[in-house]
């Protein structure tokens, strides 16, 4: 014999009938189950936010709705959440639409949300634990734990070098610095990136991001730009604040004179010195030096004019662009 009563339980069992039975059948509930979205390590600033789906007995998905209901035979009431430092458990939001009913597609806290604020958390940044279960009226759910990060203040920075007001001229600037955070818990420094963003003459702009760390450095090269003055705002970012805007972070500004005049490559020939007289044949050697003061070579053109036309042969040797170590 099958007894099952929806959001009770089932029970199989035999029994020999030779006269009338008085018995208490003991239904055999499943216990619900409960994921949250959020794995350990997330981080949050300020308020904590907590997604997932719950069902009752056994998880979809489902071909049918007679199926669904069949597999599920109970409803989640509760979906229960214990925030850090509490002996309490506090409710959250079913966000399923489902109307109370069952359907493959969907059923009661298939989705739910909760929020917490953690603005007066008195043990400041660092590792929370929340834990998580639902409830279906009849038992609980295994508790799901989580341990997330928690930021409630902006990183702040340190800009060593260079000083404000200086000029550079050798092609490049290198931004060294130190970054710090309240955040010291199980996944170590929270400081994920620093932010730089660059005016300069013309109209020129830059934005971007380093790789963060505690002490850091930069190269900025400026070998193609325009000389004059620079403005440098540079920031910290953590998991949470001052990702690519400054927002409530401090940011550190220095404006730098940046000279990139450059000066002209020269080129030496060694050979065809000038008035030789060269004889036909199918190669002539053509060679010299090549070099620059304030950078370096890369191509070198050579053009044959005909000087009883005045006119540029359009067959010469194509540009050199390996060059010898001394040029």
């Amino acid at each position: 014999m099958n007894a099952f009563k929806f959001s009770k339980g089932t029970k199989d069992f035999d029994f020999v009938l030779n006269g009338a039975i008085d018995d208490v059948i003991n239904l055999d509930n499943l216990k619900p189950s409960v994921a949250v979205t959020q794995g350990d390590g997330a981080s949050f600033a300020t308020t904590v936010t907590l997604t997932g789906t719950a069902w009752d007995g056994i998880a979809g998905p489902y071909p049918l709705d007679i199926v669904a209901y069949e597999k599920q035979f109970g409803l989640v009431k509760r979906v229960e959440i214990q925030p850090p430092g509490s002996t309490d458990w506090y409710s959250a939001v079913d966000t399923s639409n489902a109307g109370g009913e069952i359907s493959l597609s969907n059923h009661p806290f298939k989705a739910w949300s909760f929020d917490w604020d953690l603005s007066a958390h008195p043990e400041g940044e660092g590792d929370v634990t929340f834990r998580v279960r639902s409830y279906d009226g009849l038992d609980y759910s295994p508790i799901e734990v989580r341990k997330y990060k928690l930021n409630l203040v902006a990183p702040t920075i340190l800009v060593e070098t260079p000083n404000d007001g200086t000029s550079h001229d050798n092609a490049k600037v290198t931004f060294t610095g130190t970054a710090n955070d309240p955040y010291s818990g199980t996944w170590g420094s929270d400081i994920q990136s620093i932010w730089f963003d660059i005016n300069g003459p013309n109209g020129y702009t830059s934005h971007f991001a380093i790789e963060g760390s505690t002490a850091w450095s930069y190269d900025w090269k400026f070998e193609e730009l325009t000389s004059g003055s620079y403005t440098f705002n540079i920031w910290a970012a953590d998991s949470d604040f001052c990702i690519d805007m400054i927002g409530t972070c401090n940011a550190e500004t220095r404006t730098l004179t940046i000279m990139n005049d450059n000066a002209l490559p020269f080129v030496q020939l060694s050979e065809p010195i000038n008035s030789d007289v060269l004889r036909a044949s199918e190669e002539q050697l053509i060679q010299g030096v090549a070099r620059d003061n304030d950078g370096q070579v890369t191509r070198v053109e050579i053009q044959i004019q005909d000087l009883a036309s005045g006119l540029m042969l359009n067959n010469g040797p194509n540009p050199v662009t390996t060059f010898a170590p001394n040029g």
